[in-house]
């Protein structure tokens, strides 16, 4: 499927080539809450054309002193030509150490909680599955 010209259900595919992510050490040395990943990426129609773009911020919003796993709370804005995709992930687990740059989490769901243009009024999710596909179930209504 192409870039939607309209508000409802879409897939669109990671150009993970495009992934940038950096780690910003916001208080004591080391991973703490508070810190943050912000990346981003290029998202792809079924035929591989860069149609969007995928931008996050990844706040670390608990750590486990005994084990350091910690929990991440995500906001991600997603640029397409009809407008922006915001999108919120309530803490989770994270599946990656939370001050990689190259590790990735491979699932999550993301609340659509609204935009611009198009998706004045967006709700609905935003799953990513694995770590190819993005699937926005969404309406305005």
């Amino acid at each position: 499927m192409a870039a939607p010209e309209t508000c409802a259900d879409f897939t669109l595919t990671r150009n993970n080539d495009s992934r940038t992510v950096k780690f910003v050490d916001h208080g004591p040395e080391g991973v703490s809450v508070g810190d943050q990943r912000i990346g981003y990426l290029r998202l792809q129609d079924e035929t591989g054309k860069d149609v969007g773009e995928l931008r996050w911020i990844a706040t670390v919003v608990e750590v486990d002193e005994k084990t350091g796993e910690t929990k991440t709370s995500s906001m991600n804005f997603i640029t397409l030509p009809g407008g922006v995709i915001h999108s919120v992930r309530p803490a989770e687990s994270t599946l990656a150490a939370a001050s990689s740059e190259t590790e990735r989490n491979t699932t999550g769901d993301h609340i659509v909680i609204g935009g611009s243009g198009i998706f004045a009024k967006a709700s609905g999710s935003m799953s990513r599955i694995g770590n190819e596909t993005h699937e926005f179930k969404v309406s305005c209504d």
